[in-house]
């Protein structure tokens, strides 16, 4: 019995691990595949969009502080020599200022706020191609839900195969099991002539009372007297 027992769930463990193979290589497998190679460009892109933000701050800082020293000159037009110090700012001497120089300072000024500006419309540019290519990447992987739902689909498929298959097995097994009882029982009873524990109670149930023994500690002269009686 336990060995017919042991074939039913060697059986059942079987058809456990041909089902987790097949969901491995038909469904967990391509689902990876998908989901790694879609996060790989949306990774890609996010990066990319991180350093256009940074890239457009930087141009949009440049061109404040442009903006900031051509308003000192234009404020200090006509007040006094205009200076320009260590950080870039401009200040006035109370010795004039001549004409050239004035409009030579404030045309230099107004180079950097062009230039900068400039650069700035270009980093926005730059910006907005990147959140395209970015929606582009998450479009394209909400694209892929059918396939995704299709794996999931496949994945269901397999298991109601796998169960169908194991109760079949199950309900196969149960008569099968239950006719190697009979025929133990039919084997223990050819000897005794009445079930198996009626005979140990008649046969040793006087030893019991007076020993004290256990049925664990008969067990092996029944199984001495059965094979006996088998070998005869």
């Amino acid at each position: 019995v336990v060995r017919h027992s042991a074939d039913i769930l060697n059986n059942l463990s079987a058809l456990r691990r041909d089902f987790e193979l097949r969901v491995d290589k038909n469904v967990i497998a391509p689902l990876l595949r998908m989901v790694d190679d879609t996060r790989a460009d949306i990774e890609k892109e996010r990066r990319a969009l991180k350093k256009a933000m940074s890239d457009m701050r930087e141009a949009r800082d440049q061109l404040e502080r442009a903006t900031t020293q051509l308003n000192q000159l234009t404020n200090l037009n006509g007040n006094g020599t205009i200076m320009t110090g260590m950080d870039g700012s401009f200040s006035s001497l109370d010795t004039g200022l001549n004409g050239w120089a004035q409009s030579d300072a404030i045309s230099a000024a107004n180079n950097r706020c062009t230039q900068a500006q400039s650069v700035l419309d270009e980093k926005e540019r730059d910006l907005m191609a990147s959140k395209d290519k970015l929606l582009s990447s998450l479009y394209s992987f909400i694209g892929q839900e059918s396939n995704h739902v299709t794996l999931l689909v496949d994945f269901f498929r397999a298991q109601e195969a796998y169960l169908e298959e194991s109760l079949q097995t199950v309900r196969r097994a149960i008569p099968e099991l239950v006719a190697v009882i009979g025929e133990c029982a039919s084997f223990l009873f050819s000897i005794f002539a009445v079930d198996l524990f009626s005979s140990i109670r008649r046969r040793f149930g006087n030893l019991f009372l007076r020993t004290g023994l256990k049925i664990v500690l008969i067990l092996p002269s029944m199984y001495l007297l059965s094979l006996s009686h088998f070998q005869n």
